[in-house]
């Protein structure tokens, strides 16, 4: 038969478990803390930085505030546009124009390396490859 326990030990065994918790709570409470206080700040790579490229959809090198329409009249202007977005030795071919924006083919050396279609109204580029 099990003895019930004296009020006594009672008192402690709440005392220790609300000890346990109170403990755990300042644990957690210094490692939230310590994150804030110890995490590096991240930030964007500049212009310039290590291996620069602007995302699909900037004004390269026609550049304006995000979100700026950039109207592409022509399919001669659209290729110019995609070749100084895309460095290097590249190969353009207009694959083809439809009512709201170009598609084209990029490839270097012979490989296929994107196929990208111009919004002919923002002059936004997206890849669809």
């Amino acid at each position: 038969m099990q003895a019930t326990p004296s009020v006594a030990e009672a008192c402690t065994s709440v005392h220790n478990r609300m000890m346990s918790l109170s403990l755990r709570f300042l644990f957690y409470t210094i490692m939230f803390y310590s994150l804030l206080i110890f995490t590096p700040p991240a930030y964007a790579v500049k212009e310039g930085g290590y291996h620069y490229r602007p995302p699909y959809g900037d004004f390269c090198p026609k550049k304006g505030f995000y979100g700026e329409r950039r109207p592409v009249r022509n399919p001669e202007e659209a290729l110019r546009l995609v070749r100084d977005y895309f460095s290097g030795d590249i190969e353009l071919r207009l694959i083809g124009e439809r009512r709201w924006f170009f598609v084209i083919e990029v490839r270097r050396k012979g490989e296929l390396l994107d196929i990208v279609i111009l919004d002919k109204r923002t002059g936004r580029m997206r890849s669809i490859f």
